[in-house]
């Protein structure tokens, strides 16, 4: 044996990762990827929903109604079902606000879509500011509108 040598019986073992531990990591990594994924998809998503709005300004009130019943609906109820996953649980809120207000409403005046077309800008808000979590003050000033207009 070589002076200052340890036996190998002696020697520490290298830590390691235990399986749990380096599977965790890996699904870190890949919601990491989806993230940067769902963020051009909800993008996406809310230019469909400004063109939907705004079409909807254009048609017959029963034009109207299916774009925003149908289309618009199930555009926010994705918004509503994905946020909280991917870190925005304030668009999950925005979303449920608006399918809620949606599966109560029968016709949509202009101001309706106005209203509307409020809410989709506050969930571009929380992208284009990054506003994951509660969304600091800016995140609670889009939650107190949501409250005022009676639908949290």
């Amino acid at each position: 044996m070589i002076p200052n040598e340890v036996p190998l019986i002696f020697q520490r073992k290298k830590s390691t990762k235990t399986d749990a531990e380096l599977l965790s990591d890996k699904a870190s990594q890949v919601l990491a990827e989806l993230s940067q994924d769902y963020i051009l998809q909800v993008k996406k998503d809310i230019m469909v929903m400004h063109d939907l709005l705004n079409r909807a300004e254009t048609v017959s009130p029963q034009k109207r109604g299916e774009l925003i019943q149908n289309d618009f609906f199930l555009k926010m109820h994705d918004l509503k079902g994905q946020g909280s996953t991917f870190g925005y649980p304030l668009l999950t809120e925005i979303g449920a606000a608006v399918c809620d207000l949606l599966r109560h409403k029968k016709g949509f005046s202009g101001l309706d879509i106005t209203l509307l077309k409020r809410y989709v800008n506050d969930a571009d808000r929380v992208i284009q500011e990054n506003l994951t979590g509660d969304g600091g003050p800016k995140g609670a000033e889009i939650r107190n509108r949501l409250k005022e207009d009676n639908h949290v």
